[in-house]
This record gives C-alpha cells, structure tokens and sequence, in this order.
C-alpha cells in the first residue's frame, strides 16, 4: 500500500513496505533501546506549498524485512525542495546530529541540525554559518566515527564537477580532502582537515624557497587596495600547492588571497573582514559581480552571469588564532580556518585551452583600506613525476 503523506513519483521507483520511495538516498542505523532498526529516507511531502515540501521520512523495522513508517516525518523544514544523504548520529555530549545535503533552497550545501533526542525537534544552529559545514560545491558528504577517538567523525564529500566548454554544473565530483567533524563546547559541529592527511601530504609535498615565498609579509593601504604577488616560479602551477599562514595584527577593512587573478585583476578571492572581538567573517567570492543589462549594455561590458556567487561561501564568528590552511589541487580550491570549511572549484579561463596563461597569477595577497601582519606564512608544492615537469590538461603538473 503507497502512503500517501509522500510524493508518489512518476519515474521509477522502489516499494518499500507503507511507503514509495525515489531513487533518493537513505540510511540504515542499527537497534534503537527497544529493538528496532531505523532508516531514514529522504523524500517530500504529498501536499503543502511545492517548492519547500522536501522532507526526511523515518521507518522502523524487527527484522530489516518488514518496515512500518513512522506517523510524521523525522524532519520537515518546509525551507527545502528534497533533501538528500541524510545520516543521523549522536556524540558524546550527549546531542544527536542530523545531517543532510540540500542542492537548493537557502544555505544549500551539506547542512546539520541538532536535538537533545534522535526523535527531534531537530534545530538550526546558531553557529555563524546557519547550520552549513561548507557552500553548496562540497556535497553528498556522509561520516563514520573516528577510531580511537568518540569525540569525532571523520567525514567525506564531494566537490561538484563543472564542464567549462559547456559552463554547467554536473553531477559528481572530485573527493574532498578527508576532514574531521566535532562538538565545540556549544554542541555546534566544526570542521577540518583530517591531521592525518595533513601529516600525508607534508611527507609528499617540497617548501616553496623562501627567497620566492617569505615566511611573513606586512600589507598596509589607506584608503585604497595594496596586492603582493609572490615570486613563486615553477611552483607556482604545480597542480598542487599549500598555504598555512597566520594573522599577527589586523586593522583593515579586508584582506586576504587572490586567486586566479589575471592581468586585468579579475580573479577570485578568499576574503577576511574583522567583526570586532578577535572574530573574522570569512568568505570565498567570484571573480567579479555580473552588471545587469543596462550597465553592461551601456559598457559593452558582458560577463558571465553563473549561478553560483558573487558570495560563494561564507562563515560568520570565525576565530583566526589557529590560522589558515589554503590547499589548491589543479582547480579545486579548499581552505580551512577556525572550526570552518570552504570549497569551490574555479573555472578554468578559455584562454588555457591553448596552454597560454596570459599573465594569470596563481595566488596573491591583498589588503584593501588598513593593515594586515601576515606570519608563519608556509608554502609547499607537490612533487611532479620523478621531480620533472609534466603537464596535465587544464596546465597544471601532476603530482606523483
């Protein structure tokens, strides 16, 4: 029999017992404290306003056989089309976590939600980030416990591919770094690059010469913009390249790296700006904002319109006192800092089909209106086959 609490799809489906499900994904969670399996599902609603009808259907089954559906759903925002991957957990203080990606609606990315039980009410954290552990771009992310560690999950996803011929977004991706996921003393999740792949990737990678990339740089501009390219030379488009730096003093009105800028200064930008009390609001921003029509009319001035931006990612509250850790492979862009995560991948500019740069800079420094101390700066390089140059297809060397 089809519940009808649930969209009944007209594409093909699969029958699970009391309920007809998509082809969305789910989660199978052992025995509950009176015995019964739990999976979650991903779906929507029958009925209720269209566009925000997504929802996370529970089931509870004796046997793994025979599966009942629960009365309500687990989670319904009423703020989302269909969620999907959802996965549900508790940590040791005692808070269960559900997880969930959502490809549309506000805050779209993979997202948590907290309660004091696994039945709910499940709440939006007020973390600064409204409850998202990176943008839109990492996606589909699932977690398993850390070994040795119940304090932490170690959690995986997937940065979203993008056809630049044909300027779409795909489905699939390139696999993140592995990253470690835990409870602050707020019970919010916080977010970072596994030590272990930091330890990995140190033993595979070579410095960056500190003759082409100081340990520390001081930018100061009043009331204007000041930018330093290092001199990084054939290190520079290594497909990948590391960054660690740390913030000494800040009294500016932003500041941070460019990425990807060409000669005329387009580029992306990951960007700090102080919120008082130590605390930076962090974001990663497209290259340049599009105009709308009559301003490019009037300026011959056409750019691309994508879907994703100016703002990509962004996190509020954000402490720096640990630093930065930038990691760029090829064109996929992660970086990490204060419990928070932010990835994207860059477009890749036409003119590199040719294998032309054109006076394109892969990474810059800026401060715009004030100061920046910038120390501990670390950059290092992976090793390309055998230490040669070999260059892949977007112009990056690969690394062994």
């Amino acid at each position: 029999m089809v519940d009808r609490r649930y969209f009944v799809p007209k594409q093909k489906i699969f029958m699970v017992r009391g309920l007809r499900k998509t082809q969305h994904q789910s989660q199978f969670i052992p025995k509950d404290s009176i015995g019964r399996y739990w999976m979650l599902v991903a779906t929507r609603l029958a009925n209720g306003p269209y566009w925000s009808r997504g929802c996370i259907a529970l089931l509870t089954s004796p046997d793994l056989d025979a599966w009942t559906v629960a009365p309500e759903p687990l989670y319904a925002p009423n703020d989302v089309f269909c969620p999907e991957c959802p996965e549900i957990f508790t940590l040791p203080n005692g808070k269960w976590y559900l997880v969930y990606s959502r490809f549309h609606a506000p805050n779209a990315g993979t997202v948590y939600r907290i309660a004091d039980t696994p039945y709910g009410p499940f709440r939006v954290p007020r973390d600064g980030s409204h409850g998202r552990l990176d943008g839109r771009r990492w996606y589909a992310a699932k977690s398993c416990p850390k070994a040795g560690d119940p304090d932490k999950r170690i959690t995986f996803g997937w940065i979203g591919d993008y056809a630049d011929d044909e300027k779409k977004w795909l489905w699939g991706g390139d696999l993140g770094v592995t990253r470690v996921m835990w409870a602050d003393t707020n019970a919010c999740l916080r977010i970072d690059a596994s030590q272990e792949f930091r330890s990995y990737i140190w033993r595979c990678s070579k410095p960056v010469s500190p003759s082409n990339a100081a340990p520390s740089l001081y930018l100061c501009s009043l009331g204007t913009t000041a930018t330093h390219f290092p001199e990084l030379g054939s290190a520079e488009w290594k497909k990948d390249l590391m960054v660690d730096f740390k913030v000494a003093a800040c009294d500016a009105h932003t500041f941070g790296v460019m990425l990807q800028t060409d000669s005329s200064g387009k580029g992306h930008r990951l960007q700090f700006n102080s919120q008082g009390n130590g605390f930076f609001s962090v974001a990663l921003m497209t290259d340049f904002p599009p105009l709308d029509d009559f301003w490019a009319d009037q300026y011959r001035i056409y750019i691309p319109r994508p879907v994703d931006g100016p703002e990509l990612v962004r996190h509020d509250n954000v402490s720096l006192v640990d630093g930065v850790f930038l990691f760029l492979r090829g064109q996929l862009v992660e970086v990490f800092c204060g419990g928070r995560a932010l990835s994207f991948r860059l477009p890749i500019p036409p003119n590199w089909a040719s294998g032309e740069r054109d006076g394109v800079r892969r990474l810059g420094w800026f401060v715009e209106d004030g100061m920046v101390d910038l120390v501990d700066i670390n950059m290092r390089h992976s090793r390309g086959r055998k230490d040669s140059s070999v260059e892949s297809d977007n112009g990056l060397e690969d690394a062994d």
